[in-house]
């Protein structure tokens, strides 16, 4: 149970908040292996990401941008997404990492595959091997020689775990293990493979359901993004993540978003939806539209705005590092800026883009496809999670909590600092509040008799909106 199945608090028509402890953290979801399905995802700092991550990946990339900004954040997630059938395999986590264990064998182990109600012997002959790598080529090539694995394979994944893969994909399929063989040198003993376990094949899933399987293991990544979704994929991802109390930052790199009259975009499509929870970056720096890299606005953002206090800085103006004008020329090579024509077409459709009037590049406008700031719908987040944990707070600090003016005065304090704070950040007008508390007497004994102390629509304050443009008049009298 979470904290805010006690206390549940909203602001305006935002979702009621799962618990939150963090805002600053992102979660990046790719289908690669670098995050084995078993894991569900990895967290990396700035000093591990480089070598926790292959190199040149979407993620090792996303990662050199998000840290290549003025602020550090402390750590970042980087999620499996299973875009296509994953097949069923093997893990053993705890093997003898030292190749000459395995070459002292030669051809004398063995261990029992298992697929389904299928089982045979493996006989993999280890002379001559000097790696871990060695040795896993090995049992592949002994594989290949089965029956049952001939076309399985064997290496060690990114955790440097030996793991073997079967040939089968998708929830459907059988599942694989290893077991103590019939004869021979037991290479599952401890001073071997050592235990194992059995990951199952997964069906293809969206970015949706990836997302809420990691959710459910951890809930501490606020802000979502992601890496290889089509149009369609990005859309649904959007409707999933606005359901739910958090952020999402698309990069969005279709032409066809700068065609007003075209609808096949995901700007347009998501803008339809009125999603107030999705930022979309539109540039055209991007391998699949002939760049020659990938350009990272999302981590940019991430490391420059989202590492500040909680709606305090605007995701417009401020500049980003490792980014360009959102316009590539046809030598995709030349930054060109966007023409009128073109910004026009994508503010109609809920994008943002990266313009550079000066010296410095920065989002144009800093609003969600749905129109709102993003920095005011992080701060919505912000306050109804701070105010929903203390409120639990003090109902646990003390030995009952009632329906009198005292308990009710001290959940307006609450209210009223957290609403203070985002005041201080130039979020609230404090000149704007209005209250609505009710007091004691205005409960009846039915009401008390549920014991829900229900407080509806009890505060309100005017948002203080960000300015992007000046529009400055002036005259000279003679």
């Amino acid at each position: 149970m979470n904290v805010q199945d006690l206390v549940n608090v909203s602001i305006g028509l935002s979702a009621t908040p799962a618990s939150q402890a963090k805002f600053t953290v992102p979660l990046l979801l790719v289908d690669h292996a670098d995050v084995p399905l078993d894991k569900k995802y990895r967290i990396v700092t700035r000093s591990s990401y480089a070598t926790d991550l292959t190199a040149s990946t979407d993620q090792a990339n996303w990662c050199a941008a998000l840290w290549g900004q003025n602020y550090n954040p402390a750590e970042a997630y980087i999620g499996r997404w299973i875009k296509t059938a994953s097949a069923a395999y093997c893990v053993c986590p705890n093997a003898t990492t030292v190749a000459s264990v395995y070459a002292a064998l030669t051809n004398t182990a063995k261990f029992k595959l298992t697929e389904g109600a299928s089982t045979e012997d493996i006989s993999p002959d280890f002379t001559g091997d000097t790696t871990m790598a060695e040795v896993c080529a090995s049992i592949q090539a002994a594989l290949a020689l089965s029956t049952l694995g001939a076309a399985y394979t064997c290496a060690l994944d990114s955790y440097d775990r030996v793991t073997i893969t079967s040939d089968n994909t998708g929830t459907s399929a059988d599942a694989v293990s290893i077991a103590s063989p019939d004869s021979g040198t037991d290479l599952t003993g401890s001073a071997y493979l050592g235990s194992s376990f059995a990951q199952g094949g997964l069906d293809a899933e969206s970015l949706g359901a990836a997302a809420s399987r990691i959710f459910a293991v951890d809930n501490t990544p606020f802000i979502c993004c992601e890496r290889g979704g089509s149009t369609a994929q990005q859309v649904a991802f959007s409707t999933a993540i606005n359901a739910l109390d958090k952020i999402l930052l698309l990069v969005v790199n279709d032409e066809n978003g700068k065609d007003s009259g075209d609808t096949t975009d995901a700007g347009y499509q998501i803008e339809a939806l009125s999603h107030q929870k999705t930022h979309l970056t539109y540039t055209e720096h991007n391998t699949d539209n002939g760049a020659a890299a990938d350009q990272h606005p999302d981590a940019a953002i991430i490391g420059e705005v989202l590492q500040v206090a909680e709606g305090s800085r605007s995701f417009a103006l401020t500049a980003l590092s490792g980014v360009s004008e959102s316009g590539l020329g046809a030598d995709n090579t030349t930054v060109v800026p966007l023409t009128a024509t073109e910004r026009s077409a994508l503010d109609d459709k809920g994008y943002d883009y990266l313009i550079t009037p000066s010296t410095v590049t920065h989002l144009r406008h800093g609003l969600a496809a749905g129109g709102n700031e993003m920095r005011i719908m992080i701060a919505k987040s912000y306050m109804a999670a701070k105010c929903s944990e203390e409120i639990y707070a003090y109902m646990i600090a003390n030995d009952v909590v009632t329906f009198s003016d005292s308990d009710i005065q001290a959940i307006k304090g609450i209210i009223s600092k957290w609403a203070d704070v985002l005041a201080d950040r130039k979020v609230l007008d404090p000149n704007t509040y209005v209250w609505n508390m009710p007091s004691a007497s205005d409960f009846t004994a039915a009401t008390k008799a549920t014991h829900t102390m229900t407080l509806s629509n009890v505060f309100s304050a005017t948002v203080l909106s960000s300015v992007n443009d000046i529009t400055l008049t002036m005259s000279f009298t003679v």
